[in-house]
C-alpha cells in the first residue's frame, strides 16, 4: 500500500514496509516484458519529477490565450527561459510536458540554433 503525503501543491506517495513486501513478491511472478516496461515508466516518472523540482515552468493566460515559460537554472542564477505564446491550456501543457523530458536538450537546441554547440 502506500500513504499519500501532501507537500503544498505537490503530492508525493512513499510506500509502506507492507506495500514493499508485496511488491517484491510480486516482481518475480511477473513475465520479463511486463517488469522491463514498469521499470522504464518509473525511470522516466523519476526523470520528470527531477525536472520538475529543478526547473521552473509556469503557464499563465495572456488575452485570448496562454504564455509558458520555462526556465532551466543553474544554481542561483538563471542559465535559460524560454518563454511562448500559444492558443490554447493544451497546447501549453504539451509543451511544458515536453520540455520536462530532456530540459537540458532544449537547452543545447537553443544554443545550437545561435551556432553555439
Amino acid at each position: 500500500g502506500t500513504i499519500l503525503q501532501k507537500e503544498g501543491k505537490e503530492e508525493a506517495y512513499e510506500i509502506t514496509e507492507a506495500g514493499a513486501k508485496a511488491a517484491e513478491e510480486l516482481i518475480g511472478s511477473l513475465p520479463a516484458s511486463v517488469r522491463e516496461r514498469a521499470v522504464a515508466r518509473a525511470t522516466a516518472l523519476k526523470a520528470r519529477a527531477r525536472a520538475l523540482s529543478e526547473n521552473r515552468i509556469t503557464i499563465d493566460r495572456a488575452g485570448d490565450g496562454y504564455v509558458i515559460s520555462c526556465t532551466v537554472p543553474e544554481g542561483e542564477r538563471e542559465l535559460m527561459t524560454v518563454r511562448l505564446g500559444v492558443g490554447d491550456a493544451m497546447q501549453a501543457n504539451y509543451i511544458k510536458e515536453r520540455f520536462l523530458e530532456n530540459p537540458s536538450r532544449v537547452y543545447q537546441q537553443v544554443l545550437a540554433a545561435f551556432g553555439i554547440e
